[in-house]
């Protein structure tokens, strides 16, 4: 309870001094609790731009396929075959994306950077990581069934978190208004990606609760990242910091150290990762409270 106060004065403290440089809590404050479970994480979200009616994404036979045309009746996009087959020869695919098939291919960065490269599809990571490893035929991804990507918001690909050993979220300010599976944050009324929504925000994680592992003994931590976002294709995560855990597959919380809380780099993504050297399963979760700000007018 004396934490919990702590850090509630704190807060409390900052922003009577932010106050006076003519921060308004009320827009530029916002509070973020997120309960994430398995098979929860949002890999990216896709979007359809083009001008068919219909556009779907399934994956099918370790393909990442993106169909368009009349409703029930897609084919696949042929321009996201020439988009690929130009990085390798064996991403590209009749039915889309060959996910893993070779280095050109095997990171999601890479598979969203090509997907942002065709006419018709955008595509943003959430909770993933641009470095992030595709498991080989695509096992590490809840398959979206032919799901429809020309909708207000697009496509969310979810991460098969039985299959990996973390499970990850992004703290994201629009996240309070229901809108972190959507890319609507991210692109403009023409579809084209904005350079940084994230511009003048800075989140920090609070603490909370999990359980991880597969019930073995395998060690866990928690893993902070961030992600200076553009629109270019070589930016990078930084892995900023981790907090050891013990034996997995116990509840724990956090924070049950004196660094917390944790801030972010400001204008940055900044993604949280409940980590084990095992595997997740379902009946694994984390949940935290998180806390972003906006730069207050007239600075950077």
């Amino acid at each position: 309870m004396k934490k919990i106060a702590l850090v509630f004065a704190l807060l409390f403290t900052c922003g009577i001094a932010i106050g006076q440089w003519g921060f308004h809590p009320t827009q530029d404050a916002i509070s973020i609790p997120f309960n994430i479970d398995d098979d929860e994480s949002v890999i990216m979200v896709i979007k359809y731009i083009g001008s068919e009616v219909s556009g779907t994404v399934d994956i099918n036979a370790g393909n990442l396929e993106l169909h368009h045309g009349d409703l029930a009746s897609e084919a696949a996009d042929t321009n996201v075959t020439t988009v690929f087959d130009a990085l390798n020869a064996s991403c590209g695919v009749t039915a889309g994306i060959d996910l893993a098939a070779d280095a050109a291919c095997d990171t999601w960065g890479e598979v969203v950077d090509g997907i942002n490269s065709t006419t018709n599809w955008r595509a943003v990571l959430i909770d993933q990581h641009r470095s992030g490893t595709i498991i080989a035929a695509g096992a590490d991804v809840v398959d979206p069934a032919d799901g429809q990507a020309k909708v207000y918001g697009g496509l969310a690909v979810l991460q098969d978190c039985s299959d990996v050993g973390w499970i990850n979220h992004a703290l994201l300010p629009w996240d309070a208004l229901g809108l972190h599976n959507s890319i609507e944050p991210w692109i403009d009324n023409d579809g084209d990606l904005i350079q940084n929504p994230l511009q003048g925000w800075q989140c920090m994680a609070l603490g909370g609760e999990y359980l991880y592992g597969d019930g073995d003994a395998d060690g866990g931590a928690f893993r902070f990242y961030t992600l200076e976002y553009d629109t270019s294709s070589d930016r990078t995560e930084e892995h900023f910091f981790s907090l050891d855990l013990g034996a997995d597959d116990t509840i724990g919380y956090v924070p049950a150290t004196p660094l917390f809380p944790v801030w972010g780099i400001p204008h940055q993504k900044m993604t949280v990762q409940l980590y084990t050297s095992g595997t997740m399963d379902a009946t694994n979760y984390m949940r935290m409270s998180a806390f972003c700000v906006k730069a207050p007018r007239g600075l950077p």
